[in-house]
């Protein structure tokens, strides 16, 4: 539930990719505890790429560096990974 609301806080900054990243591996998340399965090591390092986007972006906000778009498209391929293996 917490991945879907910093979803919400990323599409308010304007951080399209990176919300719809996190609301990817918030469907992810919910259909694996659906199906009672244990995530893969290569799942959780997926996982962990998408929530260090969106640290990241926080972090640069707070210290007012310049956002790397870059950064949100590794987290997207990386949500997408998990919705392929889902």
């Amino acid at each position: 539930a917490q991945i879907k609301e910093i979803s919400g806080a990323l599409l308010f900054l304007n951080a399209k990719e990176g919300q719809q990243a996190l609301l990817n591996s918030h469907e992810f998340i919910k259909s694996e505890l659906v199906k009672q399965k244990t995530l893969s090591k290569p799942q959780v390092e997926r996982l962990l790429d998408v929530l260090a986007s969106a640290d990241l972006l926080v972090d640069n906000l707070q210290n007012k560096q310049p956002i790397m778009q870059s950064m949100f498209q590794v987290a997207l391929n990386s949500s997408q990974n998990l919705k392929a293996t889902a």
